[in-house]
């Protein structure tokens, strides 16, 4: 989860759309880290997502690439 660090110094999450994911290209890949990092966790503890073993980051990341395009030409 992406979070940031109040003037308080309290982490709190941050929720972003696909425009401020797809500008920036530093948050994107750390997007796609965190995606990953879930989605492995997951298959590893048995998830029916579709994998037998957990996607490597490389698959997480063309995937979340190709979820941004779509979302991004629907919201032009």
């Amino acid at each position: 989860m992406n979070t940031t660090v109040t003037s308080g110094g309290s982490r709190e999450p941050v929720i972003l759309d696909v425009k401020e994911l797809a500008s920036d290209p530093d948050l994107g890949a750390r997007f796609s880290e965190s995606a990953h990092r879930i989605l492995a966790d997951l298959v590893r503890g048995g998830a029916a997502l579709g994998w037998v073993e957990p996607p490597s980051p490389e698959e997480v990341s063309e995937g979340v690439k190709s979820v941004f395009g779509r979302c991004l030409v629907r919201v032009g």
